[in-house]
């Protein structure tokens, strides 16, 4: 070795400081942009509930109250005659009734005929013998019909027990006269304790159709009076106007 001018040697250079076992080399990039290497990292959700969720949370409540509202029963009692069951007298004969003064040929004498509600609701609950038919007879069983009286309404009510359960469904019949002519209109009616609108609900129509065949000659027989009111608690039948 040559010896260094001046007569002191050269300075060795420091060596590098070692790495650890199992560290790896540091990557390229930005330092900081959504963690080391700098790759970005979608921001974490916080734990919670979203508000599609919550949504469905409360349409699923509203569901379930509007069942409960539904299958709950109406109670009957208000109803004159109800329950039939419990009536031992023969009821009147309505048909008979009305096809005297229907077809009476001295009109102008004959009386104005009343049947209260509960002569009504026994003559139609001994006339119908309903029977449920269908996949679901097994479980639905027909209870009786019963009809309501107001001033110009008449609401049917259909009792049938499903699953041993008692469930009604009714349907409003409003009376009205257009240009001398009778006019019959269905204005709603109730699923339960549920109401419906004034509107003609489909499901509820359908199911009194075969409850007005039944009583199909008594219909036509009203149809032909000239003079019907629905009262409270009674209807009067009569073949003049004004009788």
């Amino acid at each position: 070795m040559k010896p260094h001018q001046g007569g002191q040697p050269p300075r060795r250079r420091p060596a590098p400081p070692r790495r650890g076992a199992g560290h790896a080399p540091p990557r390229k990039g930005a330092a900081g942009f959504g963690g080391p290497g700098g790759r970005y990292r979608p921001p974490v959700a916080e734990e919670g509930v979203s508000p599609f969720t919550v949504m469905l949370f409360v349409i699923a409540l509203g569901l379930a109250a509007m069942m409960v509202i539904v299958m709950i029963p109406r109670k009957l009692d208000f109803i004159k005659g109800y329950p039939a069951k419990l009536s031992t007298e023969a009821p009147r004969n309505l048909q008979t009734e009305m096809q005297q003064i229907a077809f009476s040929k001295n009109a102008s004498d004959v009386k104005p005929l009343t049947f209260s509600e509960a002569e009504i609701n026994a003559y139609v609950n001994k006339r119908i013998k309903g029977k449920q038919d269908g996949p679901l007879s097994l479980f639905v069983k027909y209870q009786g019909a019963y009809v309501d009286l107001e001033p110009d309404i008449a609401e049917i009510y259909v009792e049938r027990s499903v699953a041993g359960l008692p469930f009604t469904m009714s349907l409003q019949v409003k009376l009205t006269t257009y240009e001398s002519k009778k006019v019959w209109k269905a204005g709603g009616g109730s699923i339960g304790k549920f109401r419906v609108s004034s509107r003609q609900f489909k499901p509820i129509v359908d199911s009194f159709l075969n409850l007005g065949k039944a009583c199909g000659e008594e219909v036509e027989v009203i149809k032909m009076l000239p003079e019907v009111r629905f009262e409270h608690d009674q209807m009067t039948l009569a073949p003049v106007l004004g009788g």
